[in-house]
């Protein structure tokens, strides 16, 4: 009984997940890309942040595995959401690159 209700959990949430994706760019992008199994789930909402790569101020979001990035600049090209560059993060943080 309990794993059948786990697994029912299971399903339920796969299937509400993509609904935790509120922001359009990062919802088609999560969806066309891999989705749940690729990303995870989201762990935070969208929000303006700066990047650690390059300065500047992006609209993003954390998943379990992924950090996705929205570039208007590149609006209307295959590049308008991005990864973040998370283990050159923390491989820049661990002093092993400049």
């Amino acid at each position: 009984m309990f794993i059948r209700n786990l697994l029912r959990l299971g399903i339920l949430l796969t299937m509400l997940a993509p609904l935790a994706v509120r922001c359009a760019p990062f919802r088609s992008f999560w969806n066309a890309n891999g989705g749940l199994a690729l990303f995870g789930f989201p762990i935070t909402q969208a929000q303006q942040l700066p990047s650690r790569t390059d300065g500047r101020t992006y609209l993003t979001q954390y998943f379990e595995r992924e950090r996705l990035e929205y570039h208007p600049e590149l609006r209307g090209t295959p590049y308008e959401v991005l990864l973040g560059l998370l283990g050159a993060e923390e491989l820049r943080i661990r002093g092993y690159l400049p």
